[in-house]
């Protein structure tokens, strides 16, 4: 169950969990007066980010989030391009940023569900992990997390 409310400029929500015995919660707190003096920038670093992502590639869902000193960035796109190129160009971006490729798992074609690949980068202080697979419309997904600091 999710409960949410406005209040006095932030926006509460608390997601509650049944667990044996009692329950859990989550909660979140967003500052909508921040979040929206944030848009523009919010807004070119998007189309920063954009730009180098591969050629075609729509993102369906960007989110940033702080806990104290760690950073993440979850970041959904698709394209039409093959695993294999949004591989490589993932490697190649997050090389960049100062992440290298640690390990790399994956199924193929003939491979019991569907076809997918997984890519674990470690940087200092950093790591990501990405998720790529053939989606039934043709096109590629591809789900990049990256967590910095902490």
């Amino acid at each position: 169950m999710v409960l949410a409310k406005y209040i006095d400029g932030f926006y509460v929500t608390v997601q509650i969990e049944a667990t044996f015995p009692g329950s859990q919660g989550l909660i979140g707190i967003t500052d909508m007066r921040s979040a929206a003096e944030m848009r523009e920038d919010y807004r070119a670093r998007l189309s920063k980010l954009q730009d180098r992502l591969p050629v075609g590639s729509v993102i369906k869902s960007h989110s940033t989030s702080v806990d104290g000193a760690r950073k993440s960035m979850q970041l959904l796109f698709t394209n039409t391009s093959s695993m294999a190129i949004n591989s490589s160009h993932l490697v190649g971006m997050l090389k960049g940023e100062g992440y290298a490729l640690e390990r790399q798992a994956g199924s193929g074609p003939q491979s019991p569900g569907k076809p997918g690949e997984l890519l674990f980068f470690r940087g200092e202080g950093k790591e990501a992990t990405a998720t790529i697979s053939l989606e039934p419309q043709g096109q590629t997904a591809v789900f990049l997390v990256t967590v910095a600091g902490g």
